[in-house]
């Protein structure tokens, strides 16, 4: 057993109280601390004064979940039948392609709603599909069309221009 590690864990243990709850007439518990709860409020606490001494980095070439015909009905929802247990990542039930790290942001993203809306009855909306207004996202494609064909305009009459020069030569 690592002492130094054990009074550590014995002086901070309940560190994330302190956030959890909050005192005016009678203790209650802020949105955070129902949300997330003591211990992890705790690890964000000392996690900020932590410092990195060794780290790996690891590279996946092919990480992105391969879907096969029927495998769609056994991937589960971000909310589980268990109580207080949320599944977030690529390999659960998403609107968005099945893999890669769209899909493990939104169910992420998915969770924390679901969280809100059962801890706090609260709706927050974190996944909010990009809508560009109008303006002049219309003439977007058809200027770089434009500018595409006057830059191979430009090119053609450079290279003319070269072509000319060494055959006065």
């Amino acid at each position: 057993l690592d002492r130094d590690l054990m009074e550590t864990g014995a002086l901070l243990h309940d560190i994330g109280k302190v956030r959890e709850l909050s005192a005016r007439r009678t203790f209650f518990y802020t949105d955070e601390g129902q949300l997330l709860g003591h211990i992890v409020l705790g690890i964000q606490m000392v996690a900020r004064e932590a410092e990195v001494r060794k780290y790996k980095v690891v590279r996946e070439r092919q990480g992105v979940y391969r879907a096969y015909p029927g495998m769609e009905k056994h991937r589960p929802y971000q909310r589980s039948p268990i109580d207080n247990l949320y599944l977030a990542g690529d390999y659960t039930k998403t609107h968005v392609s099945s893999g890669g790290m769209e899909a493990a942001i939104w169910t992420a993203n998915h969770c924390a709603e679901l969280i809100a809306l059962d801890k706090l009855g609260k709706t927050h909306s974190l996944n909010v599909e990009w809508k560009p207004k109008k303006g002049l996202t219309p003439f977007l494609k058809p200027a770089t069309q434009v500018g595409a064909a006057l830059g191979g305009l430009a090119l053609a009459k450079g290279a003319l221009k070269l072509l000319k020069a060494s055959r006065s030569e």
